[in-house]
């Protein structure tokens, strides 16, 4: 393990080659393996995208394609320190490649299955809200959810709630997190179903953040978390739990006992 200096997160090791080989985005990492690229064709690449994001209208299938060559040597330095990190990747600042990192690494179309799952249970998650003691909550949240989007918004809310997790570990309104380690910051607290500007930050330093709903921003701080290889803390354990493997269908970690009562109650 490494550990982030001072009040940073805590990382896995930078590069765990059996979870690579083993990922659905293994066959990626072994081509670029025989690609070759060495230390000056690496930045050159990482220079070329850099350039790229100045322009008004950037290439992004050029950047992609870049990001696809530097792949490997990339995930040997998202160890390091958070914003040394984004200071090498400033390009992780942009929701859309940092998706396509996701899809890169681990073979996730991560919207579409966030939607899916989403569809499917919200109605659950919002009945079982209303089934326990957290009917406070719930009305401030349901308040200005008249929709199916925005229901699908309040559902992500609730979560932490129905695992008895601390939510300032997972989003907090308009404020600095005091948290180190990723959260979702809603800039919009009167309404916050109704917000369209998310940012994501962790010790810290700004990730990504830009117009985007709560479902998006919920895609986002998961590819924080596995991207950059944070485990997840003890105070939203089993929320984060149930958004990787019943919201995103990554499955990449254990699945607790209190995570699978939940489970077997709104997914069933």
């Amino acid at each position: 393990m490494a550990i982030k200096r001072k009040f940073g997160v805590k990382k896995h090791r930078s590069v765990d080659h059996e979870s690579l080989e083993d990922s659905p985005g293994h066959q990626i990492v072994v081509e670029l393996e025989s690609v070759g690229e060495d230390d000056l064709s690496f930045q050159e690449h990482i220079n070329a995208i850099n350039n790229e994001l100045r322009r008004r209208q950037p290439d992004l299938p050029n950047i992609m394609d870049r990001m696809k060559r530097t792949l490997y040597k990339r995930v040997e330095l998202m160890a390091k320190p958070t914003g040394e990190v984004m200071q090498m990747f400033p390009f992780f600042q942009v929701p859309e490649l940092m998706h396509h990192e996701m899809k890169l690494r681990f073979g996730q179309d991560m919207e579409l299955n966030l939607q899916n799952a989403l569809t499917r249970l919200s109605p659950n998650v919002i009945r079982a809200a209303q089934q326990g003691n957290h009917k406070e909550l719930l009305a401030t949240l349901l308040t200005e959810a008249n929709t199916d989007d925005l229901q699908k918004s309040a559902a992500i809310l609730i979560l932490p709630e129905l695992f008895k997790e601390k939510t300032c570990f997972f989003y907090c309104l308009d404020e600095e997190p005091s948290s180190p380690f990723p959260v979702m910051i809603i800039h919009n607290t009167v309404t916050p179903l109704l917000c369209n500007n998310v940012s994501i930050k962790m010790d810290g330093v700004n990730i990504t953040s830009g117009e985007m709903d709560i479902p998006h921003a919920l895609q986002c701080l998961l590819e924080v978390y596995f991207i950059f290889g944070v485990e997840y803390p003890k105070q939203i354990r089993h929320t984060l739990s149930f958004v990787e493997h019943y919201l995103f269908n990554i499955k990449k970690t254990p699945v607790s006992i209190p995570v699978l009562k939940l489970s077997n109650q709104i997914c069933s």
